[in-house]
């Protein structure tokens, strides 16, 4: 699992690198949320706000993860090259 964080419009964003896309991991999480066991009730759109939700946060992104790598639906996943990566941390 891949985490990035990423500018998509003005918007700091935190996602996953699934293949060459990056899954929106708070548009997911909420798209897919009555479809799998999260742990959270939403998923942070920071970095440091997933690192600090520690096992719940890296539950919820492998479920998401498993879910897009089923069905790469374009309404939460965007080409890598479509978006700005930012240093990680």
């Amino acid at each position: 699992m891949k985490f990035v964080s990423y500018v998509s419009g003005v918007q700091e964003r935190v996602g996953l690198l699934v293949g060459s896309h990056i899954v929106d991991l708070e548009l997911a999480h909420h798209t897919l949320r009555h479809e799998h066991a999260f742990q959270l009730g939403r998923f942070p759109s920071d970095i440091l706000d997933v690192l600090e939700l520690g096992n719940a946060a890296l539950h919820d992104a492998r479920l998401v993860e498993e879910a897009c790598r089923k069905s790469m639906d374009d309404a939460y996943m965007l080409p890598a090259d479509h978006v700005t990566l930012l240093s990680p941390v």
